[in-house]
């Protein structure tokens, strides 16, 4: 095990305080600050853990402290004990994050194990500042399954989470457990590249993962993807960015996102085509993605869609999906309650 006290120590050059390597500083209100990272090879115990990343955080802001990244990173187990930060404005309000971990692979990915986060303190030129940093285990963890994917979303849908990837290998989607452990996975086309995923509907499924893309909707159902829910989407439409359906009797109502707007897909199971709808264009009101939350209302008999936006808050009966007379923003909003 590692050492349980980090000390965080203010270095700055005065006449009997020095480190090898510190920042030579004048008394002219530039400070620097320093930590002593664990000597693991006192403990007993080989470390897992063979990078620290030191961030400097000033109230709410990172100050940036590395060459090419707003934290330091440093090998624990070939770096001196003493790691100098600065120079540093001095001030108030500062506090260090450490982070103890290891990099996986080539990828830019790092595995926290354990951090430490210092109470505030202020860098006081020509001063040494002096703070206690007690490191805990890190509370994230990682499922091997997902792990370096490009997640775009995940939900929740019975007993399984769900959750997607728009990876450059392309796009998958993943059904696990409560364990977060993989269960099923299915790829998708390899021209159609996910970006979200929510709740819909198929008939006689009311609640099933939608893996929204750039070209339509795909739903995820016991492990299979449903590619030709959206074999129809017109090609000029814009990708999906959020959705959510229901189910009226023997139809499916649906609303999804785009970038400016809104649309919409209604499908009776009568033969021919579902019938897409993007023309509820908020562009004019609102620039790019203008909903920032939406929900649908999944009672039997009927349904609305609800939508939270800079416009306030607004639902629209599934009847905008149907009736082709209204087609214009003002109409649309005239309906809307």
């Amino acid at each position: 095990m590692m050492k349980n006290t980090i000390r965080l120590l203010g270095i700055v050059l005065i006449t009997g305080l020095f480190l090898a390597g510190c920042y030579v500083l004048v008394d002219d209100g530039i400070g620097s600050v320093g930590i002593r990272l664990p000597d693991t090879s006192s403990t007993g115990d080989p470390s897992d853990q063979s990078v620290a990343r030191i961030y400097l955080l000033n109230e709410t802001s990172l100050v940036e402290i590395g060459d090419a990244t707003p934290y330091k990173e440093v090998p624990i187990l070939t770096v001196e004990n003493e790691v100098s930060i600065g120079p540093v404005p001095s001030g108030p309000g500062y506090q260090v994050i450490l982070v103890l971990g290891d990099p996986v692979g080539d990828a830019d990915i790092f595995v926290p194990e354990q951090y430490a986060v210092s109470e505030p303190f202020a860098v006081i030129a020509g001063q040494a500042t002096p703070v206690d940093l007690v490191p805990v285990t890190s509370p994230f963890r990682h499922e091997s399954g997902v792990f370096g994917e490009n997640l775009v979303g995940i939900t929740f849908v019975g007993a399984s989470f769900y959750t997607a990837s728009a990876g450059d290998a392309g796009s998958e989607a993943f059904q696990l457990n409560a364990g977060l452990a993989v269960t099923a996975t299915a790829s998708l086309p390899v021209d159609e590249t996910a970006t979200s995923i929510g709740i819909g509907a198929l008939f006689g499924v009311p609640d099933v993962p939608w893996i929204n893309t750039d070209k339509g909707i795909i739903p995820y159902n016991g492990g299979t993807l449903e590619l030709d829910f959206d074999a129809d989407y017109p090609s000029d439409f814009p990708p999906v960015l959020d959705s959510g359906a229901f189910l009226s009797g023997g139809e499916l109502y649906g609303w999804f996102q785009v970038e400016g707007g809104l649309g919409g897909v209604y499908d009776d199971l009568a033969p021919g085509d579902k019938q897409w709808l993007t023309d509820i264009d908020l562009s004019t009101f609102i620039s790019g993605q203008p909903i920032s939350d939406l929900a649908v209302d999944f009672s039997v008999g009927g349904g609305e869609g609800y939508f939270a936006s800079k416009l306030g808050a607004f639902a629209l009966p599934e009847e905008i999906l149907t009736d082709s007379t209204i087609n214009t923003v003002p109409k649309i909003l005239d309906e809307a309650s």
